[in-house]
């Protein structure tokens, strides 16, 4: 990553680093307690962007390289928090409970191995609350494909993507699926699940399409 300065990569060094041995929540108090840095240190530098998806795409290029069968998936995980001035908070789907919940949800982008039963994980977003009434929570999913789609040429260059919010019916798990064989254009599929009830879940079904922009 080129576009860091010497201070910024000194900073992520002990960052990451820190990380790997932090006990307790990851706060700037605590991330001091266990590093030579100030906690206004790291509250100073994290106002400054870093391209986490990309950090994330140059680690596994070595390894997926070596892979001859990856699929991209995208799933979505619940998380409860209670209180009512969290951003993003809402009712989500809680697939260990088979019902919506108030809580948090994030949505993750990952590689897939498939002969490894192995997945990568690249890109992972909260979900945001809809900014207009006619939104839903698939727009801000094709959002978040969209804007860290360049990952994806970790294996391959894919066409330009966008979804017809047609295909996607009900709760989804994953979505933007690679076909396994290598193509010289590659096959998309969006995959859904739709629940009939909060304590059945259908088959899952799947719609091919065109990805542009």
């Amino acid at each position: 990553m080129s576009s860091l300065s010497t201070a910024q990569r000194k900073f992520m060094k002990v960052l990451l680093t820190t990380w790997m041995c932090l006990r307790g929540k990851a706060t700037f108090r605590n991330l001091s307690c266990y590093s030579q840095l100030n906690e206004k240190t790291y509250a100073r530098w994290f106002r400054r962007p870093f391209d986490f998806v990309e950090f994330n795409r140059l680690c596994l290029a070595d390894l997926l390289a070596q892979r001859t069968r990856l699929i991209a998936v995208m799933d979505c995980s619940f998380s409860e928090k209670s209180g009512r001035h969290t951003y993003g908070l809402d009712k989500f789907y809680n697939s260990t409970h088979y019902r919506a919940q108030k809580g948090l949800e994030i949505s993750t982008l990952a590689f897939v191995d498939v002969e490894y039963a192995t997945a990568y994980s690249f890109s992972t977003r909260q979900t945001p609350p809809p900014e207009h009434p006619d939104e839903t929570r698939v727009d801000g999913y094709l959002q978040h494909l969209r804007e860290d789609r360049h990952a994806l040429s970790i294996t391959w260059s894919p066409t330009a993507i966008t979804a017809k919010r047609s295909l996607l019916m009900g709760s989804w798990t994953s979505v933007f699926i690679r076909s396994a064989s290598f193509a010289t254009t590659p096959t998309y599929a969006i995959s859904t699940r739709v629940h009939k009830n909060p304590g059945a879940v259908a088959g899952s079904t799947t719609a091919r399409c065109n990805l542009t922009t």
